[in-house]
Formats: C-alpha cells, structure tokens, sequence
C-alpha cells in the first residue's frame, strides 16, 4: 500500500502562502501539507492529476511539488434552473475543484422566492432548497458562494408572469424597475435578503450592467438625468448589503467610455459622464470588470479602476487569448482576482455540457491555469491538450492506452477523396493521413471516404445514405470517424445514424452539428467529437478530423448493420473510418483508480478509529485535524461524495 503523510504544516517545505502546498510523491510513499485547510486540498487535487493509467495498471507519477496561486479569487460565474443543482455539484466536483478554482459567483434572481412566489420562474430559477444545497455542495470542496441578484440594469425578474408591471420605467415593455419608486426596493430587498440568508457570504453582487441598453430608462417624464439614477441606486443597495456585514461587488460597464477607458463594455455615453459616474461611486465597491476582446493585449480600463481606488476583478469569457491577456493584466496591476463568465443560457443542467455550449465549460480549464498562474506560461506552452483534459476530467475516466479489442468496419466502398473539395468551398487539407490513426485504444483504418447528398450538391450526385452490413457481433460501441464539408447551425440535425440488430429491432440517434459532428474547417472543441487528427488546409488554417462514439444500450445483442443518412443540409456529411468495439468492462474512474492504489495506506477504509494507521504531518491546532484531513483528500479524489 502507499502511504500518504497529511496535514497542515509549518514545514519549511510548505510555501507560506494561503492555499499554499507541499507535495511529494515517492516510492511508496506520498506527502501531502498545507498552509492551511485549502492547501491539503489543493495538494490532494494535485494527486488526483498525477494519478495514471497505463495497460500495466493503474500508478501515480513521482514528483515534489511546491506551489502557491498568483491570485486569490478564481472563480467561475454561471447560473441555475431546475436541473441547476446536478449541474452545479458535478462541476464543482470535475472541474471546479479538480483545477482549484475557489469561487462560484451564482445568478440567482429568478428563483422560487418564499417571500415573492409570484415571480417564480419555473424554467429559470432553483428553489430555495436546491440554493441551498449547492452552496454546501460548494463550501464543502472549498469553494466560496457569492449570489448575483440583478439590481438595475437586467431587472427582467422583477416582472416574471405579469407581476409587478407598476414598477417598471415602462409597464408595457418591463424591463427596466423605477428607481424612483420606493416599492422597489421592498421586492428587490426581500429578495437579496432571502438570498443573504442561504449564501451567508461575504460578498453580494448586485449586477447593475448594461442599464441604458435594456428598456425604458429613465422612466418618461423623471426630472433626474440616467447618471442620478444609476449612481442614486447604486448607493441605496450598497448601504444596504453593509449595514448587513457584506460587501457590494458590480459590473463597471456603465462606469467607462469606450474606447478610451475600455477595450469593449464600456457604455457610459462619453469621458464626462463616466467621470461624473465615477465620482459618485464609493470606493468600498468591488468592480467586477468584464471584457471580451479576445484580440487585445490593452484593457485600459484595469489601470484606471487601480489609479482611482477600486478593488477590482477581471471577468473573461470562453476566448482563451481572452482569459489569458486580462488575466496578465488584471495580475500586473494587482487585482483581487478573476471570474469566468459563462453565458449558455439561464438554464443550467449536466446535459448542456454536450451542446455547443461546451467550449464555454471547456474554458474553464484554461481559466484555472491562467488564474492561478498569473498567466504565466502561456496557454500555447501548457504542453498538454485542453480539450482532452475537460474531456477526461468531466467524465471522470483516464485516457485509455491499451488496445481496445475490436474490427474495423468498411464504410462500403468510397466515393471521394478529402481533397477533392467543393469548388468555393472550404480550403482542402495540405496533406492527409494515410493508413491507421487511433485514439483512446481506438483504431481507424483510413480510406475513401463516403461523401453523402449535401443541400450544396446537385439532385442526384450523391447517395443520400449509405448501408453498412456488419458480421452479427454483440458490441459495446460503434466509433465513427467523419466531418462535414460545411458548417452547419449548431444543433441542427445533419444525419441519422441507425444500428440494427439481429432480433429485428433498430436504434436511430439523430447526428446534430456541433455535437456529434462538425466541419472539417470547424477548430471548435466538442466533448462528444473529440479531435483524432489535426492538420492545416492549403492556406494554413486548422483541419480536424474527430471520432464520435455511439455507445450500444443493448450490448449482449449481435449487430448486424449500420446506415448513416444525410438530412441534406448544407453540411453534407463524409463518412471517413469506423470501428466496432466488443463489450469491455467500464472505464476505470479516478476513485477507482484511488481504491486500487490504497491510498493513504487504507485511506478509503478508515475512519476515525484508524487514524493512528497514518503517519500524519504536524498538525497546527484550530486549523484542520488528522479526521479532516482524511476526509479533505478522501472528497478530493473522488472516494467519498
């Protein structure tokens, strides 16, 4: 068995720094210390990561690692719905937590209020119960919950079924509340206040972006101009969030002009308004600064919030040159911090991951690095692929390097060769592969493709479907190698691709653009179609050839045929390669990967009468115990939920 040695420490080995952690893994023997609760855990992440999986089994990598982030906060913002809270405790649990990120900044106005049920908004909004299981979902893997209500700016909630249309700036468009109505705040208190009591934080964001862009505002006939409004509102809430102990955190759009004092959101209307803004402004608010330009090095406006006398935090989105370029300045100017934004919708759910929504979850990863890097390497040098390790992480399984035992299935005879492209199509590849290309103990052996009917081709160039008999064995998937010629609308239906089986009965699963499939020109990522080959077309842009795997619901039943038809849309699918797989036992996931190495010399089976079992690194009173930490790395790797 390993031995894992655990603690908190002040160990010179251990960086004094908040988060900081000492890890190392040799022969037999793995330490694991923290400079505080945080740290073990954070240490115990790092495990995780270096845990592998090779066709001799299951090993941990050696290493002695001391580390530290480069910023406090590093957070994800997102928001609920009724499936939010599956959503929420497995991104905590796959990605959030596995790559140390240490906030979750939660919308969460348009939830089942008990003091206001009459702007619930079924489709949106999480109960109270589901609230307040996600925030302990988040604490307990050491992440901090601050809830986003949205003050003025998107009030849209305030006027959910109906309600409420007396206080908006323009009852027959309501989206806008009034400030200048008292009754406002009574709702918009109520609702902050129920929210104050589940997250018990330490922050309260308020919104307040984008105020002159939604609705009505000021309301038709106010004597007060937009800047007394907004700066008025501003200042009534932050009273309010401190007289409860709290601190108010806000977007700053409507604080900067562009392009002057902001690369992009900056919507004050010139340089002597967002001044006046910012001289009503108090100092004690946290900006959270959100910028989107994935082609700039320059966001002036990070300077300024630090030349004034803000705290401040640099809000991303899913561009990763986006995340990397703010995250270098926001750590030069000495920010609190980062927060990834994640715009996919008001509904969140475990299922919108495999949507094209998935390069913003994707993104994640590349958030981590770069928040608690400060950016430094650069994405480009990370050495590893971010796709993948998304991919692996959020399914909670290694990368298979063992064969996996199979046969190779002939699309049927091919009817073009990938570089014989559509005249003004797409640019064809420089080069192709040749012969056999594999992934994940997965091999494809390489063709000519079948090019099936596109909405682009003439009538009756092309078959519409292609029928592919397969010699009656039972499979545990079919890996399909293909793209399309075009893009297609994300989510549209290009193909369906039907299984028979020997007892008469057929699946069919409808193929949708952008996630079981996409054009060959398409550089997205896809968790559903991760990339096999990658290449460059003739005028060096990115090719990409992907697999797309159907699991078999019916394993134990032979299959006897396969047929893909094209829906004949623009994008025109091309069947390259395919692979049957014959049952296998399931993937091995990490906590499995964890029991097997009987970590922390019986670590998934001791409780707190075994404790004298593990040789346990000083302990600092008051701070974390020998039981805590035990249950510290036992939810990091995955053993205990």
């Amino acid at each position: 068995a390993t031995v894992i040695s655990l603690g908190v420490s002040t160990d010179s080995n251990v960086p004094a720094k908040e988060e900081g952690y000492y890890l190392s893994v040799v022969a037999g023997r793995v330490t694991i210390a923290g400079h505080d609760a945080r740290g073990v855990y954070n240490a115990a992440q790092t495990l995780k990561q270096l845990i592998r999986l090779d066709p001799y089994g299951v090993y941990v990598k050696t290493a002695t690692i001391r580390d530290w982030p480069s910023l406090k906060m590093r957070g994800v913002h997102w928001f609920g719905g009724p499936n939010g809270l599956a959503f929420h405790r497995l991104m905590l649990d796959r990605i959030v937590s596995r790559y140390k990120l240490n906030t979750m900044l939660y919308e969460v106005e348009f939830g089942k209020w008990a003091s206001h049920p009459e702007i619930w908004h079924s489709t949106r909004g999480m109960t109270r119960e589901d609230m307040q299981a996600s925030v302990d979902h988040a604490r307990s893997r050491f992440v901090e919950p601050i809830p986003l209500v949205n003050s003025l700016g998107h009030a849209d909630w305030m006027f959910v079924n109906g309600q409420h249309r007396d206080l908006a700036t323009d009852p027959n468009a309501p989206r806008q509340y009034n400030p200048e109505n008292p009754a406002v705040y009574t709702l918009l208190f109520d609702v902050m206040q129920e929210a104050a009591d589940i997250f018990q934080p330490r922050y309260f964001h308020i919104g307040h972006d984008e105020v002159m862009m939604t609705g009505t505002f000021p309301k038709a006939g106010s004597s007060k101009t937009a800047t007394e409004l907004i700066l008025e509102d501003v200042v009534r809430i932050n009273n309010w969030v401190k007289a409860r102990g709290m601190r108010t955190m806000m977007w700053g759009d409507e604080f900067l002009h562009y392009p002057q004092e902001a690369s992009d959101a900056g919507n004050a209307p010139d340089l002597a308004t967002s001044a006046l803004r910012r001289a009503g402004l108090p100092k004690d608010i946290v900006i959270t600064d959100w910028h989107y330009n994935g082609s700039t090095t320059s966001f002036p406006s990070v300077p300024l919030w630090k030349r004034e006398g803000w705290d401040f935090i640099g809000v991303p989105w899913y561009n990763w040159t986006n995340i990397q370029n703010l995250t270098s300045v926001v750590k030069q100017y000495e920010g609190m911090g980062m927060i990834q934004s994640t715009w996919a919708g008001w509904s969140m759910s475990p299922e919108i991951v495999n949507t094209s929504a998935y390069e913003q979850f994707c993104a994640y990863v590349v958030a981590a690095e770069m928040f608690w890097s400060g950016a430094n390497p650069k994405v480009a040098d990370l050495g590893y692929d971010i796709n993948d390790a998304f991919r692996y992480a959020w399914n909670g399984t290694f990368a298979n390097t063992k064969t996996c035992n199979g046969f190779q299935i002939d699309p049927g005879g091919g009817n073009a060769v990938m570089w014989d492209w559509i005249p003004g199509g797409p640019h064809p590849p420089a080069a192709f592969p040749s012969g056999e290309l594999a992934r994940d103990g997965v091999y494809f052996r390489l063709g000519n493709p079948v090019w099936l009917a596109g909405g682009l081709d003439p009538a009756g160039t092309r078959a519409r479907s292609v029928a592919i008999p397969v010699d009656s064995k039972p499979l545990s998937s079919i890996s399909v190698l293909w793209g399309t010629t075009f893009a297609g609308e994300s989510g549209s239906r290009v193909a369906r691709f039907t299984v028979g089986y020997a007892d008469g009965r057929t699946v069919e699963v409808p193929i949708l653009y952008g996630t079981q499939i996409f054009a060959f020109n398409d550089v997205r990522f896809g968790l559903q179609a991760p990339a096999v080959w990658k290449g460059k077309d003739t005028v060096g842009q990115g090719v990409t050839l992907r697999a797309w795997t159907w699991t078999n619901p019916r394993p134990n039943v032979p299959v006897t045929s396969v047929s893909v038809t094209s829906e004949v849309s623009e994008a025109a699918p091309v069947l390259v390669a395919m692979t049957g797989i014959y049952p296998l036992n399931p993937p091995l996931t990490l906590a499995d990967a964890a029991r097997a190495l009987s970590l922390a010399g019986g670590i998934a089976e001791a409780g707190p009468d075994d404790i004298a079992r593990l040789d346990l690194s000083p302990v600092s009173p008051g701070r974390i115990d020998a039981v805590d930490a035990v249950v510290t790395v036992r939810k990091a790797l995955g053993i205990d939920p």
